[in-house]
């Protein structure tokens, strides 16, 4: 999928979101960049959406400073920040809630997804 580019992927990555949407109503884990494709944010309308919120320090930790990712290329840290802030707005047009992620094992993320989305 790199070398056909990003539009490519997240065009494949709308068409996922589309099917499994239409399958079920589980839950569904999309990558941070989902929220990128206008189509894709109109698919999320009307649809529970937890945004796990993360500071950019924490996101660089758990993408790992060395691991090889396309929209990460350079200096990790500061270009976590760059997407973060480009896609905050993005994050609160499809959230129907958020839940801070900073700090809390993934036991504790799920306990707050469910005790946010009653």
């Amino acid at each position: 999928f790199i070398e056909k580019g990003e539009p490519f992927f997240r065009e494949i990555e709308r068409q996922v979101v589309a099917e499994g949407l239409n399958r079920s109503d589980g839950v569904y884990a999309l990558g941070g960049g989902a929220v990128l494709d206008p189509a894709t944010r109109e698919l999320l309308k009307g649809v529970n959406v937890c945004w796990l919120k993360v500071s950019a320090p924490v996101a660089a930790k758990r993408v790992g400073l060395d691991q090889p990712r396309p929209v990460l290329v350079g200096n990790v840290r500061s270009q976590m920040v760059k997407l973060l802030n480009e896609r905050e707005p993005l994050y609160i047009e499809v959230a129907t809630f958020s839940v801070d992620t900073d700090e809390k094992a993934p036991s504790e993320v799920v306990l707050d997804v469910m005790a946010k989305n009653q």
